[in-house]
């Protein structure tokens, strides 16, 4: 696509504006006769509560009059079973 668009005559700041891709990465692409990868999605990461998912969904499914007066209660109730302190959002 971006050496089509050089091949055409278009200057890098237009291929850029036209692509959304930053100029230095166009100037890059068409310097080494290049095009730009196509990337496939990510992996989900994992996260800290990610072993406890399961039981989070039983309390949440079992009682969710309980599960909204607190993350607090859940965070005491999960500290026993391995769940560290996390930082508390704002």
């Amino acid at each position: 696509m971006i050496l089509d668009l050089h091949q055409q005559g278009l200057t890098v700041s237009a291929i850029s504006r036209e692509t959304g891709i930053d100029r230095k990465t166009v100037r890059k692409y068409i310097e080494r006769g290049l095009e730009v990868p196509a990337y496939g999605p990510r992996k989900p990461r994992a996260t800290v509560i990610d072993p406890f998912a399961s039981y989070l969904r039983e309390r949440v499914k079992g009682s969710v009059r309980n599960f909204v007066y607190g993350r607090a209660v859940e965070h005491s109730r999960l500290r026993p079973c391995g769940l560290k302190a996390v930082r508390k959002q704002n």
